[in-house]
């Protein structure tokens, strides 16, 4: 009786981590896809390819041509390394990350999208989780 207690256990925190893992491709695909790609090789619709990108420098992606108003190369060009925090971050304003960043209240982001406050940050989350795994 005892082993088929641990078994139950087991089989359902199995399911529970993939449970997550579909919800995070789920907050990505719902989310990101109308102007990104986080498939390795592919090119992004409006904005660069996603894939890899946590651990890279904020606008260094070779394959994505940076419009000229763009200030993510002037972020990367400062050190900036997307992690976690800093993903969050930017998902929840990413015009006022880079006028921090930059301390240029004039810099804007082309990118208009929000997940602003506290009720979103299961979405920011499961958007990071899956950008984190994407490598």
């Amino acid at each position: 009786m005892k082993f088929s207690h641990i078994a139950l256990a087991a089989a359902l925190t199995v399911v529970g981590f993939a449970g997550s893992a579909h919800a995070a491709d789920d907050a990505v695909m719902n989310k990101c896809r109308a102007c990104h790609t986080w498939e390795a090789g592919k090119k992004g619709k409006q904005g660069p390819n996603l894939f890899g990108i946590v651990g890279s420098a904020a606008g260094s992606n070779a394959d994505f041509k940076y419009n000229k108003s763009s200030v993510l190369p002037d972020v990367g060009a400062k050190g900036v390394v997307w992690d976690a925090a800093l993903i969050d971050e930017y998902l929840q304003d990413p015009t006022k990350f880079l006028q921090r960043v930059l301390g240029d209240a004039k810099a804007k982001s082309k990118m208009t999208f929000k997940l602003k406050g506290a009720d979103k940050a299961d979405e920011r989350a499961a958007i990071i989780e899956f950008l984190s795994n994407n490598k």
